[in-house]
């Protein structure tokens, strides 16, 4: 399956930009949005553009967990409780620093988080853990 495209929602714009180089080296070619301020992808998910279901469904989210003002967690339950028409199955993957199990284990009580990933993104993890997991819900991801 093709991404209609890639976000991410991390406040630390060196990691968006490793993090980018990274997935266009590992044959990405998807369209990339990011954020770097959670009220600000937000809002953009509350927009038409960001409330489409089908597109929703082609589209990968690497969020991370710690940022200021609004935690990854934050932004998930505010999407859940506040979004105008329902938050679309977008596919979540936290994207973090954070190896708390806690942390762990809360993002896996999100029932659209499909993952848990150490930042930054590098070859390996986006060969070895990240393209299987999209196989496996997906097909073919690129």
């Amino acid at each position: 399956m093709n991404l209609k495209r890639i976000i991410l929602i991390d406040d630390n714009r060196v990691d968006n930009l490793v993090n980018r180089k990274m997935l266009a080296a590992c044959g990405f070619s998807s369209p990339i949005l990011i954020f770097d301020n959670p009220r600000e992808a937000f809002q953009w998910f509350c927009s038409p553009e960001g409330s489409n279901q089908d597109d929703a469904r082609s589209t990968l989210v690497l969020l991370d967990i710690n940022m200021p003002d609004l935690s990854g967690f934050d932004l998930l339950s505010k999407l859940e409780k506040e979004h105008p028409i329902g938050f679309p199955d977008y596919l979540i993957l936290m994207l973090t620093s954070s190896s708390d199990i806690a942390d762990q284990i809360r993002a896996s009580n999100y029932s659209r988080v499909m993952g848990y990933f150490h930042k930054p993104l590098n070859p390996t993890k986006i060969n070895q853990s990240l393209l299987p997991l999209l196989g496996s819900l997906f097909g073919k991801a690129s």
